[in-house]
């Protein structure tokens, strides 16, 4: 990589960002091949009491995961207002009713008096002549204090770009992006974006749980790019570094990043991914490996 071309750094030696803690398995196997493992049901109540205690984590879940709003309803009720982004689902009939029904309905699962965030979970679904009527359900339920801030969760750059565009009431977006594919590592506009007071939260930075495994265990529908996730694995033990410390020193360099959304399966896992994502930014200079971008994005797993 170029010295121009280089990922964004910092001078702080330590990361101030907000950390997201995925909920997709608390209730169902998540992941390609179902690899993952379902979060331990006695462990919950204790997480989300941890959780609720630190002012960097909060709570990442959508009214799609499975079970995932009633338990963290069920374990952590009343300590995590504020604390929680949620994803809705909208289609071509969402008006600012169903929206704000939507939202009601999530908050009376999780038990709390109102989110930090609501994003649109399916931004494919997003149909700009019809616009106006989501965003009128999400700025009254803003208004109300349902929620603190609007926003969407989405695959593409572009469509963080469009919506910005489109509207200013969405300040808050996840997008997908990972060391292995590095599909926005140094993207301007959102770049620009990012210094509007809006935030980008990066998800599937293990790419689902992809990243964390041996590349000979990687499942054979990605065996057209296993030379990368080979090339991957050597770089980290070259460096001496676990894939783990190699994903999350990715994010950390990414300028227009606000922090990180990530899942765990137990309790130990959390306290790990917290530890190295708070720890020293080591300033790693990772290679770009050239993940082709039909198999970085989940929506084409099969």
């Amino acid at each position: 990589m170029k010295e121009n071309d280089k990922k964004g750094s910092t001078d702080k030696n330590n990361y101030e960002k907000k950390t997201f803690i995925g909920t997709a398995n608390l209730g169902i196997n998540y992941g390609p091949k179902y690899n993952s493992k379902i979060f331990p049901k006695d462990q919950i109540h204790k997480l989300l009491k941890q959780i609720s205690e630190d002012p960097r984590i909060y709570i990442d879940t959508a009214s799609s995961y499975t079970n995932a709003e009633s338990l963290i309803g069920e374990f952590g009720c009343n300590i995590l207002s504020n604390k929680i982004t949620t994803k809705i689902l909208i289609n071509n009939q969402s008006t600012n009713r169903t929206v704000n029904d939507s939202i009601k309905e999530s908050l009376r699962k999780v038990r709390q008096e109102n989110f930090y965030s609501v994003l649109i979970h399916n931004s494919e679904a997003i149909d700009f002549g019809r616009l106006q009527d989501v965003i009128i359900g999400l700025e009254e339920a803003k208004a109300i204090g349902l929620t603190s801030f609007i926003g969407v969760s989405t695959y593409e750059a572009k469509s963080i770009i469009d919506l910005n565009k489109h509207s200013k009431s969405f300040t808050h977006f996840q997008i997908n992006e990972n060391a292995i594919a590095q599909v926005n590592y140094n993207n301007y506009k959102l770049i620009e974006i990012s210094k509007k007071n809006i935030s980008i939260y990066v998800r599937s930075i293990f790419l689902q749980g992809l990243l964390l495994m041996s590349a000979n265990e990687v499942p054979h529908f990605f065996a057209p790019v296993s030379n990368v996730f080979k090339n991957f694995e050597n770089f980290c033990n070259l460096m001496s570094i676990s894939k783990l410390q190699c994903c999350i020193e990715y994010v950390k360099s990414l300028n227009w990043s606000s922090g990180i959304v990530a899942g765990i399966s137990n309790l130990d896992e959390y306290e790990k991914l917290i530890s190295e994502i708070y720890s020293p930014q080591k300033n790693i200079e990772i290679p770009f490996f050239s993940m082709n971008q039909f198999y970085s994005d989940p929506r084409n797993w099969r």
